[in-house]
């Protein structure tokens, strides 16, 4: 019997010890990600790669789309260098219609402001006031560019389309969060599956910004598919002089 005990004991202490253990992890990540400060004035160049699938996800076109993002005040103005698309094993500049369909979108952004939009913040289940909507696991270590990352787990206890399930990838010394790979859980209305990549990079251990983005969607309307991937690379960052320095083109 007093075997017994002491091994339940024990089981209980571990059990409690590991739950300590995510809880430290999922404040200490919650503390870095609000240590970096707002960057409110920020040039950088865009790369996009838009491809519509078939059923077997092989390309139909590519719209491939070179963008400057410039900052300022905090607010981002979208200049489109270039667009071309291949169909049908043919290249066509679609430079001028993708500038129109932007200024279009731009406009319908601004008139439907009240519309909800969605934020990388509403993305992160770390801070104080979503912590208790969310199982956290720790899995193991992974290799990115050679080093070994910290990956953790979040699941919302309670499944729908806006909260999402994640494997965060962060650096374990400085608990920076370098990669997110995401997933609704509970899929949208007509949407079959979704699931997205983020990739980030740290300058200077003072500056957090993106690497990379990756959408992969199949939705279905009635007896229609749609199936698309989008890649979208950042490079080129020019920040205000002071704030950091940083290479050219960096990665």
């Amino acid at each position: 019997m007093a075997t017994r005990f002491l091994l339940l004991l024990g089981l209980l202490i571990s059990n409690s010890a590991w739950t300590m253990e995510i809880d430290t992890l999922v404040a200490r990540i919650d503390t870095r990600m609000q240590s970096f400060p707002a960057i409110d004035d920020l040039t950088y160049l865009a790369t996009s790669r838009e491809q519509q699938m078939d059923e077997r996800w092989q390309p139909k076109s590519i719209v491939t789309i070179e963008k400057q993002i410039l900052r300022r005040g905090g607010q981002d103005s979208t200049l489109i260098l270039k667009a071309t698309e291949i169909a049908d094993g043919k290249e066509t500049d679609i430079t001028e219609k993708t500038r129109e369909q932007w200024r279009k979108r731009k406009n319908d952004s601004e008139n439907n402001q009240g519309r909800m939009s969605m934020e990388l913040t509403d993305l992160l289940p770390f801070s104080r006031e979503k912590r208790t909507t969310y199982l956290f696991s720790i899995l193991a270590d992974t290799l990115i560019d050679g080093r070994a990352l910290g990956r953790i787990r979040a699941e919302p206890r309670q499944a729908s389309a806006e909260r999402f399930t994640g494997i965060f990838t962060f650096d374990p010394e400085t608990h920076t969060l370098l990669e997110l790979h995401l997933r609704p859980s509970q899929e949208p209305r007509f949407v079959q599956s979704m699931n997205m990549r983020l990739r980030f990079q740290l300058l200077s251990d003072q500056i957090w910004l993106p690497r990379s983005f990756y959408l992969r969607v199949h939705a279905k309307i009635v007896i229609k598919n749609f199936r698309f991937e989008v890649q979208e690379d950042y490079t080129d960052f020019v920040l205000p002089a002071g704030v950091v320095d940083t290479p050219d083109g960096n990665e």
